[in-house]
């Protein structure tokens, strides 16, 4: 009885000595990419300071390592010469499809079709229902074959088709996050240094 407890304290012990150590794990993670940002930040900075357009494949690279988006001279300029811009170019790249620099560049917008609130309230609802119903499916397909699938082939197969769904329902669960996010980043509003310069 007394062996019982003392092993339900280790694991119980060990649970929280795990858990505080993958936090502390995650957060070291997150002060060494805030440092790698900051390193590309003056990589970025000093290609611009030298020459621009010279350095601008190299520049292209830099900015690749934390944003996906292909963006012109122009705006990484923006990016870098606007106080607090920068902080904004992964919310950048994971909305693309929704929003731009406004023209006077001192904040965002939605683009193209999405300046409508009707498209943008469509999209969001398509996007949940895509979720649903694909993450739906890809549950019921696992469970079906759980539980009436006999031999492995077609067991391993029922559960790629459930997973390939679930991972699609996911992905549509993703995308409504970062429709919704755009709310708040297009009403972000900036000092830009640089409003009508065109280059």
């Amino acid at each position: 009885m007394e062996l019982d407890v003392v092993s339900k304290l280790i694991t119980f012990v060990g649970a929280i000595f795990g858990i505080a150590l993958t936090i502390s794990h995650l957060l070291a993670q997150k002060s060494t990419g805030k440092l790698k940002k900051f390193d590309i930040f003056k990589e970025i900075k000093t290609y611009l300071d030298d020459s621009p357009d010279k350095n601008f494949s190299a520049i292209c690279v830099a900015i690749n390592c934390i944003c996906k988006r292909e963006l012109t001279l122009q705006e990484v300029k923006w990016f870098i010469l606007t106080p607090h811009a920068f902080d904004y170019l992964k919310a950048y790249s994971d909305q693309e499809r929704y929003i731009e620099l406004s023209e006077n560049m001192d904040s965002f917008r939605y683009s193209g079709k999405y300046q409508s609130e009707t498209v943008r309230n469509i999209e969001y609802l398509v996007l949940v229902l895509a979720y649903i119903i694909l993450a739906s499916i890809g549950v019921s397909i696992c469970i079906f074959t759980q539980s009436k699938v006999e031999t492995f082939i077609m067991s391993i197969s029922g559960y790629i088709f459930g997973i390939i769904f679930i991972i699609f329902g996911v992905m549509a669960l993703i995308q409504k996050g970062h429709l919704s996010s755009s709310k708040s980043t297009v009403k972000r509003k900036f000092c830009s240094v640089m409003p009508n310069e065109q280059d």
